[in-house]
């Protein structure tokens, strides 16, 4: 589809007002005493909002003029939005849990450095780190709360209460507040700590912040949208953060009928998985509103983009890497491990919590034991530390593998559902 031209606005700001006025829900309300038609109703009249008035269509240019600067990268605060990230690099240092989740480790992170290990704190339960504009964060799963952190293991309560999906943008994290079974609200709260705010007062499941902008799967239409923050904020301002809909806070389709799934935006960009298509990888034009289908075989829980790079658990439970446009697909863990449940993105550092087959030399049993495994961008090994409070050595005398394999390149991925827990 031609990119729209005349809309006299910077390049990265322009939506393709042909593309998507059969799709927008943003005209303007009119008062009329015939009841007020459903989401799924306004969605089954999309063939006449094609024939916008004058000023309906003037309220899509006015609203792709006001909002959408897109960004022009993915920062690592962005990377780890799944809330099973148990290890973050600082340093010479990774900072961890343990297997059982409620211990938080300090453990060297050069090669073959796994006894210098200082436990910092009991009774903590970190999951999901993050690194943000120099700062440690994480969610404590036990104390339900988001917390910052020092090196030296001291915390700070930023927001108590349940969350999910934590964000962290400039001043702020975003997070979705959890309302009922099909999705909550995204909030947002100052990381000096205060009040939270909600942001956008439409049940989601699954949402992306880029920029000024927001992206989130409204499950209740099965769509793809976007808004601006200070647009969506205003709407919910003026409901008194009481639920609205899509229609009424004037979001613009980015991909119909797709349930979409770890969502992440990369420039005009939007990738994520779709679960009801065996979580095909898809690529979404915010522009245009074309949808691309780049890739089959996540699990569908696992899924981030940073750099240039799109690393996703495979349904064969292996990580891997490949580039944007779906090319050059690489399996970057090897044989070494069976299993991955969950991983972050940190620069140049993927740290994944995994297992690892082992045999048992007393019971001549083969046993999968829990680690997490320090690797660069290109699959080479930094370090295997193991998740629980004993060496790896101690609990098998049977020698470790490398941590993996030198990193398989490979054109097609299985496309069978995985039994990774998500």
């Amino acid at each position: 589809m031609e990119e729209n031209k005349d809309l006299n606005i910077e390049e990265k700001e322009a939506v393709d007002k042909e593309g998507f006025a059969d799709v927008n829900y943003g005209e303007d309300k009119k008062e009329e005493p015939e009841k007020e038609m459903s989401v799924k109703e306004k969605k089954s009249g999309k063939a006449g909002i094609i024939a916008l008035a004058a000023a309906g269509l003037a309220v899509i240019i006015l609203l792709a003029v006001l909002i959408f600067n897109f960004a022009a990268g993915h920062s690592e605060g962005l990377s780890n939005r799944f809330s099973v990230v148990i290890g973050i690099p600082e340093g010479d240092y990774l900072y961890h849990t343990d297997y059982y989740g409620d211990k938080l480790y300090k453990t060297g992170i050069a090669k073959d450095n796994t006894t210098d290990s200082t436990l910092l704190a009991e009774g903590v339960a970190p999951w999901g780190f993050t690194k943000h504009e120099g700062k440690l964060y994480f969610f404590d799963r036990m104390k339900n709360g988001i917390y910052e952190m020092d090196k030296n293991g001291n915390t700070g309560l930023i927001y108590e209460g349940i969350s999910y999906y934590h964000q962290y943008v400039g001043k702020y994290v975003y997070f979705l507040d959890p309302v009922a079974s099909y999705g909550g609200f995204v909030k947002r709260v100052p990381l000096a700590g205060g009040e939270a705010e909600t942001v956008l007062n439409v049940y989601a499941t699954s949402f992306a912040v880029s920029g000024k902008n927001i992206v989130y799967y409204d499950s209740s239409i099965n769509d793809v949208l976007i808004t601006s923050i200070d647009n969506a904020i205003e709407n919910s301002e003026a409901l008194n953060g009481e639920a609205t809909t899509s229609a009424d806070i004037k979001a613009i389709v980015v991909a119909e009928e797709r349930f979409a799934q770890n969502l992440n935006v990369v420039g005009d960009s939007v990738f994520f998985t779709d679960g009801s298509k065996e979580n095909v990888i898809c690529r979404a034009s915010i522009k245009t509103g074309e949808v691309e289908e780049i890739n089959f075989g996540t699990t569908g829980t696992f899924l981030n983009v940073c750099k240039d790079y799109m690393f996703y658990v495979g349904a064969d439970n292996c990580l891997y890497r490949m580039n944007l446009d779906g090319k050059d697909i690489r399996n970057l863990t090897g044989n070494a491990f069976k299993t991955f449940a969950g991983f972050g993105l940190f620069e140049d550092t993927v740290v994944a919590y995994a297992l690892m087959p082992q045999l048992n030399a007393e019971t001549m049993q083969t046993e999968q034991l829990p680690v997490i495994v320090v690797m660069d961008f290109e699959g080479n090994p930094k370090n295997v530390i193991p998740a629980i409070d004993q060496s790896i050595e101690s609990m098998y005398s049977a020698e470790m593998p490398e941590a993996t394999e030198e990193a398989e390149i490979t054109e097609e991925v299985p496309a069978e559902s995985s039994e990774i827990a998500g």
